[in-house]
């Protein structure tokens, strides 16, 4: 990131503030919620609020996070979907994918390997 979102000032790599604007540097480059991800969000916590110990629901709405890149978000619903059901794969595999994806590389493994233990038969 050469410069500031706000103001266009230089700023160093790792830096966490604008020394021009005095921004906070991880707060402007958050992605925004868009209002297809709030309504999508709305729909499926409703669905939610309705079965609330069906973690496929949560990997949904997780799946949804995914899609916009709010890693954090998605986390969040993966794991509530595993705390419902340590047995599900595919909640722990997703998981993986998310810490993969936010360079958390020892819980990245740690997941693949919960989601392998638990479905031998898909290597992939």
């Amino acid at each position: 990131m050469p410069n500031c979102p706000k103001c266009n000032s230089f700023v160093k790599e790792g830096q966490k503030f604008c020394t021009k604007c005095g921004s906070n540097l991880a707060e402007l480059l958050k992605p925004k919620i868009s209002p297809e991800l709030a309504a999508s969000v709305d729909i499926q916590e409703k669905k939610i609020a309705q079965e609330p110990l069906n973690p496929k629901l949560y990997i949904k709405l997780g799946d949804t996070y995914r899609d916009y890149k709010f890693y954090e978000e998605a986390l969040v619903q993966y794991q509530k979907a595993v705390s419902i059901d340590e047995t599900n794969a595919e909640a722990h595999l997703k998981s993986g994918e998310v810490y993969y994806s936010l360079k958390r590389l020892d819980r990245a493994k740690d997941s693949y390997e919960k989601a392998l233990k638990l479905q031998p038969e898909s290597l992939e």
